[in-house]
């Protein structure tokens, strides 16, 4: 006997039913909230900066709330770590302790959020998550107009999948800044594809807070003909550059210069199985200290940033241009100072590829075997990127080599062969995601 109720047909390029659809992103939202929960149980107990099980709130929080400390009592001495020891020994009620969660961060950072500094330890680090996860839900409400092909069911699996993302616990976790600068990203991108490029370079200036994750999109920007996002950055980085000469004078700006080109440094090189980019990756390779190691890093970040340059000249759709940098930007930082909780700016670059994925599907068998070699490089990043303790084994280098080919794999597919010649007239021009045309 037949059912007369109609069978639902799968959602299309996915061949999951809806219902499916959504109990794969009610699940991964799950996996992703429920240590969050755990977390704030966590916390709520226990004694000054120890939660429950006797562990550190917030541990890179506590840089945080140390240099906007010092930025409120003595900004001049912002950056003397000997002074931020003494008072993370004196919080944490250990005499003993002759160590330094260390305040690095540009002044401009201190002086923005040093209010913050003025509440408990303990309520400033929850307004601070709370300020992250309010980031977080505009970045996704500025993302969503971008993706057209991922509505309804997509677009729900699409923010558990997001939610679920191991790094995005990280950052709750210890208190990082990255959701802030995941906002960033989203408004810099919405602003390029409203031709606001004044706006656009305001806020990569903006960015400098953190400026090894944006100052990389200034030369992008220029190259595609941005030229006036050239003013707003200068405006941007003079006011900041201004505010923390008032605030902290000279002796406080080289006391940063310093703190981030001393043996401070080093130890963080030191450190290259935790550590993200290509640097850590051939450190770990070759060993710390070896003189090729310099040489090849160099080359392979002016490899990835060359194919970043030429997607940005010659690509069709600035969203996915976009796409390949978020994958790519991290390879490049200096010393390879990106961590687990940096992996999360991959979530905006896997929504936008999946997007265009489903908006210019290929039409030539060479071109699905790269979807499809593109397909399971998103996947592998996702799965290895939300093993929170896979460093502890064998770092984060197979996700350096997995990131550097989605980021060429999405260059592939929205620019020329650099062989070929593209004359002027046939470069498309940047509008509004829903006027792009249909170039494949």
């Amino acid at each position: 006997m037949h059912s007369s109720f109609p069978k639902r047909r799968p959602e299309a390029g996915t061949g999951l039913s809806r219902q499916r659809l959504c109990l794969v992103a009610i699940a991964a939202a799950a996996i992703g909230i429920g240590p969050m929960l755990y977390l704030l149980w966590q916390g709520s107990g226990g004694e000054g900066l120890y939660g429950r099980a006797g562990t550190l709130i917030g541990l890179d929080f506590l840089a945080f709330y140390t240099g906007w400390t010092l930025a409120l009592r003595d900004p001049a001495q912002l950056y003397k770590l000997h002074l931020q020891g003494a008072l993370q020994g004196e919080w944490l009620h250990n005499p003993a302790f002759d160590g330094v969660y260390a305040f690095i961060n540009p002044p401009a950072y201190a002086l923005l959020f040093a209010p913050l500094a003025l509440l408990p330890y303990r309520l400033a680090y929850l307004v601070w998550v709370l300020l992250g996860l309010a980031a977080l839900a505009l970045a996704l409400w500025q993302l969503r107009p971008l993706v057209p092909r991922l509505r309804g069911e997509r677009w729900l699996l699409a923010i558990g999948l997001a939610l679920g993302f191991g790094p995005l616990f990280t950052v709750v976790s210890n208190g990082q800044n990255t959701l802030l600068s995941l906002l960033l990203h989203g408004l810099i991108l919405r602003a390029l594809l409203a031709g606001q490029d004044v706006r656009a370079g305001l806020l990569i200036g903006l960015g400098m807070l953190k400026p090894q994750l944006f100052l990389p999109l200034l030369p992008l920007a220029l190259v595609r003909g941005r030229w006036r996002t050239l003013i707003g950055f200068t405006l941007s980085t003079g006011a900041q550059l201004g505010a923390s000469l008032l605030w902290i004078g000279p002796a406080g700006l080289r006391g940063f210069v310093e703190v981030v080109s001393g043996p401070l440094s080093e130890q963080f090189a030191s450190h290259a199985w935790q550590k993200f980019s290509w640097d850590a990756f051939f450190t770990l390779l070759f060993g710390h200290g070896d003189g090729g190691v310099g040489l090849l890093t160099l080359a392979a970040c002016a490899i990835t940033y060359g194919w970043l340059l030429w997607a940005w000249r010659y690509g069709r759709d600035l969203r996915l241009a976009y796409s390949a940098t978020l994958f790519a930007v991290l390879l490049i930082i200096p010393k390879g100072s990106a961590y687990h909780h940096d992996l999360y700016l991959f979530m905006p670059a896997m929504v936008l590829t999946a997007n265009d994925l489903f908006e210019h599907p290929a039409s030539t068998a060479s071109g699905r075997r790269r979807e499809q070699v593109l397909i399971a490089t998103l996947v592998l990043i996702y799965l290895l990127g939300s093993l929170v303790y896979l460093a502890t084994y064998i770092g984060w280098q197979p996700v350096v080599l997995l990131s550097a080919l989605a980021s060429l794999l999405a260059a592939l597919r929205l620019a020329p062969r650099p062989w070929q010649h593209i004359p002027p007239a046939a470069r498309v021009a940047d509008k509004h995601p829903a006027e792009f045309p249909d170039r494949r």
